[in-house]
């Protein structure tokens, strides 16, 4: 499994591979002098490469809440996440009936969060900007308020299956909206608005903890004509990056799709591999070179890291994926729990 990638935004993102290039060289040192060279297959290299670019990336939204979150109004503990509810107070026997129910909300949650946002001095109609121009996100140009249509049925089948053990009352997500502001002082006037409402029943501040991403936002569910909704509510800066970052973790968790541990538990331990990627300019050969360093050096837990990132499959053919790589990760930690042991 691997990537190939594509600049988008200055960061780099992975895709899919769609042929093979010969493998890089990497050479071997024992005892401080050259022993030979194995190769790097590269697909490894596009591994790295992914993480590289995902590691940038969530530098660059820590950056941009750095600076766009300046007086910390969103950690202010009348901000604090919390829970009331985890299923929908609901009568409905069936997904199918839930549906109806949200269908006969939906026209009362447009009013209401329309008025919440006008309330809070912004027109719901206004496009936010980052640098001039609007915010994109999988094909939806933001506006101060973007009220979704229900959420497609098979979607929810499969997250009801899949998340929720079938039990359908915990799907919070059929109505649901985004409110995008541009400013810190904005958010904190929109979520005030929306909690003075007494409506709501659950509100997830990831602006206060953000996700291991670095994406920042608030998840909020009101209750609406006896319907629990969804509201998100972002900084448009931020929501601007959101996008790309999803496509790295939706790569890495197909990467490590068939490991025991979760894949954000290993996203944790390969992140300080972040360096091993090529800078511009330097091309392909520099991450062979960073590669047999860290073969060289034996630091134990970025060796760990990299075991990760070789995988076991070309995806090209059964053949195994730097098979000497990972017997030279192995060689290395023994040995040093040897020495530890002495």
């Amino acid at each position: 499994m691997g990537c190939q990638m594509s600049s988008l935004g200055g960061v780099q993102s992975p895709v899919r591979v769609v042929e093979a290039k010969r493998p890089s060289q990497i050479k071997l040192y024992r005892s401080g002098k050259e022993s030979g060279t194995i190769g790097l297959h590269p697909i490894t290299g596009m591994n790295i490469a992914s993480l590289t670019g995902m590691i940038a990336l969530k530098n660059k939204i820590n950056g941009i809440a750095a600076k766009m979150l300046p007086e910390g109004i969103m950690n202010q503990k009348k901000f604090a996440s919390f829970k009331e509810l985890s299923e929908q107070e609901s009568a409905a026997k069936s997904l199918e009936e839930l549906y109806v129910e949200a269908e006969a909300a939906l026209s009362e949650f447009e009013e209401t969060v329309r008025r919440i946002v006008e309330e809070s001095g912004l027109d719901p109609d206004f496009h936010p900007l980052v640098e001039g121009k609007k915010v994109v996100d999988d094909d939806v140009v933001f506006k101060a308020l973007t009220v979704n249509s229900l959420k497609r049925m098979e979607r929810t089948m499969v997250k009801v299956k899949n998340k929720y053990d079938g039990n359908f009352l915990r799907v919070f997500d059929l109505v649901r909206c985004s409110i995008a502001v541009e400013t810190e002082e904005q958010l904190g006037r929109v979520l005030t608005k929306l909690l003075a409402t007494g409506n709501v029943v659950r509100l997830k501040n990831r602006f206060a903890t953000p996700l291991p991403s670095g994406i920042r936002d608030c998840l909020l569910n009101i209750k609406i004509a006896g319907h629990i909704c969804e509201v998100q509510l972002h900084l448009s800066y931020i929501i601007k990056e959101k996008g790309e970052m999803h496509t790295f973790y939706n790569f890495f968790r197909e990467l490590f799709s068939d490991a025991s541990e979760s894949y954000t538990d290993i996203l944790d331990r390969v992140e300080v591999l972040g360096d091993l990627g090529s800078k511009r300019g330097e091309g392909e050969g520099s991450v062979a070179a960073n590669v047999s360093k860290l073969l060289h050096e034996g630091d134990l837990k970025r060796l760990r890291g990299l075991g990760h990132l070789v995988g076991s499959k070309t995806g090209f053919g059964d053949e195994d994926l730097d098979l000497e790589i990972r017997k030279r990760i192995k060689e290395v930690i023994e040995a040093e729990a040897l020495t530890t042991r002495i």
